[in-house]
């Protein structure tokens, strides 16, 4: 366990040891960590998938996709939420006194929510059929998840932990997609009636 200590103490000091030196890679470091960059892309991407699917079969297929991301995520961050009212770990800035790019988060780091969150729709987005999106939101993920530890606010430990959390999600998600599947199609086809899908 001490070893495993020493390690995630030295990743996180060699990458917030890249901050600091360029104003231009700090500004990037902070778009990248922050509570809008990567969700609003991530919000995108959900959009186009819900809406633009050439055929029928594939955007309900699709739109199903979505629907079980956005379960999975909550899932997840509803866990993480759970777990802090038990375990509290103080973040990199606080044990290492030191200012982060980022505003000063109150909440336990580990685990981070963010990363379960994000890597939740990663792992559904691996049902779909476009290569491109998926590596898209790989790419979204890495970048928000290792900006949090450059900027200070993360361990690499928090973003293994949400990631672990939303893998230990995935069959209790599979289980309610396939109970559910009816009443997504219902829902689907209420909201093709307005148009909404």
């Amino acid at each position: 366990m001490d070893e495993f200590k020493r390690i995630d103490n030295q990743i996180f000091e060699i990458l917030y040891g890249l901050t600091g030196q360029y104003p231009s890679l700090d500004t990037l470091f902070k778009t990248l960590a922050s509570d809008y960059f990567v969700p609003v892309g991530l919000g995108m991407v959900l959009f186009f998938l819900w809406f633009c699917s050439p055929s029928i079969t594939n955007r309900i297929s699709s739109q199903k996709i979505v629907l079980i991301s956005i379960i999975h995520m909550a899932l997840s961050s509803f866990i993480v939420l759970a777990i802090n009212q038990f375990v509290f770990v103080d973040r990199p800035f606080v044990n290492y006194e030191i200012s982060p790019l980022f505003y000063p988060p109150t909440d336990s780091s580990f685990p981070s929510n963010p990363a379960a969150g994000i890597f939740s729709i990663v792992i559904q987005f691996t049902k779909t059929k476009s290569t491109k999106l998926l590596t898209l939101v790989v790419i979204l993920f890495l970048a928000m998840s290792i900006c949090r530890i450059c900027v200070g606010v993360h361990y690499p430990s928090d973003i293994l932990g949400g990631c672990s959390l939303a893998i230990v999600c995935t069959p209790i998600i599979a289980f309610l997609a396939k109970k559910t599947d009816p009443l997504q199609n219902l829902f689907l086809r209420k909201l093709r009636m307005y148009n909404l899908a």
